[in-house]
């Protein structure tokens, strides 16, 4: 059951009356009219729908004519709610980012593999603009202002009944930040080439620190590091071809959008000692 305003639903002409009835009978006759005094009242009229309201309009010369109309209850628009969107954050990583909302539009229209092309999406920061529907919705891309996480309200509106459905989205920014490493050192063996193989996940705990659902992987330069092929990933151990010190890099990566971060990781080559001298054998007598 709804509530229904006649008196908001009609323009009343200028120098017209309006009243409403439950019959066609009552109309004509200007029997037991529905007027704000009455209950129910013309202005909160409750009905469950399929009902037929008369109208009964005079002017001020007393001419009268009487006409109807139906009240229909049309339910929520049918449509499939987004409750999470995951972007990666940009090249600042300080959890705000542009958010491409008109993005998510089709699949919110979308039902059974059916898009609904009568749907309009709109964004609202809180509940009450979505239900209102009057206020200005968000733009978009939209920055948003709560670092990493926000909440935001999506309005769904059918453009043929008007009837309107919303839903809460979380805003939701990946932003994996890769710690930086403790140099990898291996200790050189004679005749100190400066070449040593290094285990090169020992810095895996480093980088990761602690964030959840990452991995790491390396490479010989930024360039290929930040495009990420796996084809071009460094094999551990790895055997440095920089002799004494090399930088490669890391890539911390996230399992859900791929988001990551690339930082740098030396590896040392710490020469081992020489005896340049000669020892002469070590004499002892037996006794």
């Amino acid at each position: 059951i709804e509530n229904f305003d006649f008196d908001g639903y009609i323009t009343i002409p200028t120098g017209i009356t309006l009243t409403y009835y439950n019959s066609e009978t009552d109309a004509n006759t200007d029997t037991n009219p529905i007027t704000t005094a009455t209950t129910p009242p013309s202005n909160d009229y409750p009905s469950a729908g399929g009902e037929t309201i008369w109208v009964r309009a005079v002017n001020l010369d007393g001419c009268v004519t009487v006409s109807s109309f139906e009240l229909v209850i049309d339910t929520v628009p049918d449509y499939t709610p987004v409750p999470l969107f995951q972007v990666c954050d940009d090249s600042n990583p300080d959890g705000q980012t542009d958010f491409d909302l008109d993005s998510q539009n089709i699949d919110i229209a979308t039902v059974g593999g059916v898009f609904n092309p009568d749907l309009t999406v709109t964004y609202h920061l809180t509940e009450a603009d979505a239900e209102a529907g009057t206020i200005p919705s968000l733009s978009s891309p939209f920055n948003n202002t709560t670092p990493f996480s926000q909440f935001i309200w999506v309005r769904v509106e059918d453009d043929i009944t008007g009837c309107y459905g919303d839903f809460q989205m979380e805003l939701n920014v990946i932003s994996p930040i890769a710690g930086t490493p403790t140099p990898l050192v291996e200790c050189d063996e004679v005749p100190n080439d400066g070449i040593a193989e290094f285990t090169l996940s020992d810095a895996d705990t480093d980088i990761i620190a602690g964030q959840p659902d990452t991995f790491v992987t390396y490479y010989e330069t930024e360039d290929l590091a930040i495009t990420g092929d796996p084809l071009d990933a460094l094999a551990s151990p790895f055997t440095n071809i920089t002799a004494d010190t090399q930088t490669i890099f890391a890539r911390l990566e996230e399992n859900v959008l791929g988001c990551y971060d690339v930082t740098q990781l030396m590896l040392i080559v710490d020469e081992a000692p020489t005896i340049n001298d000669s020892i002469e054998n070590y004499l002892i007598c037996d006794n």
